[in-house]
């Protein structure tokens, strides 16, 4: 049978308080967009939940109840929820407050909110959590996708005279959560038995000490940072959400042959460049993606579809009303100014440019050619595939021991050269910097060869101490030799990764370690930051520990901050939020917040070593004070698999932005 799509789409202006104008139009927009696409197949089922349809309002209960929709699906269906409304902040329970980091949670505004009785009308996001982890629960193997277009920022931001009118999708109601006893779904156990809410108790009192809210896999696009403010903007006398509004125009222009990373970063130039005047964007809003339990490459699926996108080598070169002509690669990928890319305008015009500036995550581009061309107003809507031309200023460079021969070495250099556009000066690994003599021996790697018992050569990799960095192969086998070196490259320019200019001040981080273990368990010591931690295996009684450390972040600065992770792991592997690394934290002034495991949501973090001699593994701390930084492009598997590389991502500047860098060496059993 062929995939389904189940769409259950919340509309809400009707409020109590603050009524807001373009929700319900927002929705007829999703709504027509989604029959103009899907509704000839036969395979769509909508359900609405809009004040517009006054047989079934959307109230708290009508919403939750709506979620019966989702029912119908099977496996490898999709189930799309689709919010506007208000979203607001809610003082959290005391067993919340450390992982949310602000002493808050979030909640979408029903409407009947105000209208009944105090503390009522909102569904709080761990019901959200539930209500999704009880829909992939029961429907196992379909793609949950949830959409909210509200916001859930703590402070309001002034009004400002602008030719297209703005208001605000948030209500600031400040009001206490309810009591985490009295959430929906606190009781609920699944027909499998697994509990909805996994609650510690203290063994002395009874009382609650901490809960864990059960959340199915699933991916979210939010309108905005949870720090920023969604907008509703008046275009043409029709009344709008900003990010719906840029989303169905580029799921139009698309055809809808858009992926959700895509479409989330194309929003953000929109949505910057839509609220820019006098030479700067007077709001800022960007959206963000937040994936549960799944892959990190799920970002790369079109559009409600099983189909991906695979850009490749490329990084999205795009117009930027501030900056100008702009590619989505920065420091982040290993680029600095002075390095060079080209764009293709038509089959027949080829754009050069040198990157000018570079910022974390992307790049100022200046054209060395054609550059009349690019004045036309109409090329700023579209975006371009930019292609990093020759050897990047940061690539490793790898020489040649005096063991290889000719022949080897003249394979290996064309095995370098991307056949197909060898004309345009593109490398298959443009981070490596082969060069043809040991000139690296000083400060890069050395490729040595050695003959087989069989006369056949073997190629190998060493460092500067002569030790085997990779493995000997057959001359056959080069491609996946510098796969794996690009593998490494990326992993050390991350692990190097700084900005020594910063005026972020340091924050109190606080690390423990598992130094031994007793009756209760794992005994936890003070750690040290940027110093190697040790960290073994344990034993008592004949059972083995392993080893773990335990991570809280204060901030003593007077803004919040953001944090994102990296986990680098002896493999040169990178995961980060996602994909079974940490999510990104923001900590407002005064606040605490734990690193917490994926999905588990623990504040102990267990590390393993399978091995037969001691790893170093790194965590590495991002901290900015405007948002979280995404890393998702940094994501990639250990060397010998293959390779992957998230979408680049189109972001503006970050201002300011510091890295920490955590150590463990972690012994084995």
């Amino acid at each position: 049978m062929a995939q389904q799509i189940y769409a259950l789409l919340v509309g809400i202006n009707d409020y109590f308080n603050q009524p807001l104008r373009g929700c319900v139009n927002d929705i007829d927009a999703v709504d027509n967009w989604l029959n103009t696409t899907y509704g000839s197949t036969g395979n769509l089922h909508t359900k609405r939940v809009t004040d517009k349809e006054t047989d079934y309002l959307p109230t708290r209960a009508n919403v939750i109840a709506a979620f019966d929709h989702f029912k119908q699906a099977k496996t490898d269906d999709i189930c799309l929820f689709y919010y506007c409304g208000h979203g607001t902040n809610l003082g959290a329970p005391k067993v919340f407050e450390s992982e949310s980091g602000a002493g808050a949670v979030q909640a979408l505004i029903c409407m009947d909110w105000g209208r009944g009785e105090a503390g009522t009308g909102y569904l709080l996001d761990k019901e959200l959590s539930f209500l999704i982890w009880k829909t992939t629960t029961e429907n196992p193997g379909i793609h949950f996708i949830a959409i909210t277009d509200c916001c859930h920022s703590g402070s309001a931001t002034r009004d400002v005279e602008v030719d297209i009118a703005f208001s605000e999708r948030q209500l600031n109601i400040l009001e206490q959560s309810p009591a985490v006893e009295n959430y929906l779904g606190f009781d609920y156990v699944s027909t499998t038995g697994e509990k909805a809410y996994e609650v510690v108790k203290d063994a002395a009192t009874g009382a609650i000490v901490s809960v864990e809210v059960k959340t199915g896999s699933h991916l979210h696009i939010a309108a905005s940072q949870d720090s920023e403010v969604a907008k509703e903007l008046t275009v043409k006398e029709n009344v709008r959400g900003a990010f719906t509004y840029v989303m169905i125009k580029l799921l139009e222009e698309t055809a809808g042959n858009i992926s959700y990373s895509q479409l989330t970063e194309f929003a953000a130039i929109r949505l910057k460049n839509l609220y820019f005047k006098n030479d700067k964007p007077f709001i800022v809003q960007h959206p963000k993606i937040n994936m549960y339990q799944i892959s990190n490459t799920y970002i790369d699926r079109v559009f409600l579809s099983a189909a991906t996108i695979q850009q490749g080598n490329s990084y999205t070169v795009y117009f930027d009303n501030e900056f100008g002509w702009c590619i989505a690669a920065g420091s982040l990928h290993n680029v600095s100014a002075g390095d060079n890319a080209f764009i293709h305008l038509d089959s027949n015009t080829v754009v050069h440019f040198t990157l000018q500036k570079c910022s974390l995550l992307f790049s100022i581009l200046s054209p060395t050619d054609n550059e009349a061309l690019l004045a036309d107003v109409a090329l700023r809507k579209k975006r371009f595939a930019g292609y990093l031309k020759g050897v990047l200023g940061q690539a490793i460079k790898i020489g040649f021991g005096n063991t290889v021969a000719n022949d080897i070495k003249t394979f290996i250099l064309n095995a370098q050269v991307k056949t197909d556009h060898a004309a345009e000066g593109l490398l298959n690994f443009p981070g490596l910097a082969l060069q043809n003599d040991n000139a690296a021996q000083e400060n890069g790697y050395i490729i040595e060869q050695q003959l087989s018992a069989e006369n056949e050569a073997l190629i190998f990799v060493t460092n500067t101490a002569k030790e085997i960095v990779l493995q000997r192969v057959t001359a056959t086998n080069i491609a996946r030799l510098l796969q794996n070196m690009a593998t490494i490259s990326k992993w050390q320019a991350v692990l190097n990764l700084a900005n020594p200019g910063s005026d972020i001040e340091d924050y109190a981080i606080n690390l423990e370690c598992a130094t031994g273990v007793d009756v209760n368990g794992l005994i936890f010591q003070p750690g040290t930051i940027g110093q190697p931690n040790n960290l073994p295996y344990t034993s008592l009684n004949g059972s083995s520990f392993k080893p773990a450390f335990r991570l809280s972040i204060t901030n003593n600065g007077s803004t919040a901050i953001f944090i994102s992770v990296a986990y680098m792991g002896a493999d040169y592997s990178i995961s980060s939020a996602g994909d079974g690394g940490f999510d990104d934290m923001q900590i407002e002034p005064g606040n605490t917040q734990w690193l917490l495991t994926p999905n588990t949501k623990k504040k102990k973090i267990e590390l393993v070593n399978t091995g037969t001699a001691p790893i170093t593994e790194y965590i590495k701390l991002f901290i900015s004070v405007s948002r979280p930084i995404p890393l998702y492009s940094l994501q990639q598997k250990r060397i010998d698999e293959d390779l992957t590389r998230a979408l680049a991502k189109d972001e503006q500047v970050f201002e300011d932005w510091k890295t920490m860098l955590i150590p463990f060496v972690i012994s084995p059993a």
